[in-house]
């Protein structure tokens, strides 16, 4: 049990980017998240450096890291669908802090 577990009051569906096939871009199938969305616009810099606009932040725990890759689809439970343009990671390690995901959509 986490510190956070009352924070986590939004169910997104996310649709993991797997990569690019001979037909294009490949998502695997929608999964429910529990997390946090915050509806804040700020600018944000991409993998590639280039600052771009994201519409939301969703806050997790570190365990759905692997959920969230660049470019995978996250539609909230308002039904906007948004894509990934940024993931972090806050890993305390050992000192078991307060673990969690913050990611970027656009």
């Amino acid at each position: 049990m986490s510190e956070l577990d009352e924070w986590w009051v939004h169910t997104v569906a996310v649709e993991t980017k797997l990569g690019a096939g001979a037909y294009g871009d490949q998502w695997a199938s929608a999964v429910p998240a529990l997390v946090f969305v915050e509806d804040v616009t700020k600018l944000v810099r991409d993998a590639s450096g280039t600052e771009v606009v994201s519409t939301s932040t969703v806050f997790g725990e570190l365990t759905l890291a692997s959920l969230f890759a660049l470019g995978s689809m996250v539609t909230t439970s308002s039904g906007r669908e948004s894509r990934v343009i940024t993931l972090a990671r806050f890993d305390s390690g050992s000192l078991e802090g307060l673990d969690h995901i913050e990611v970027h959509l656009s």
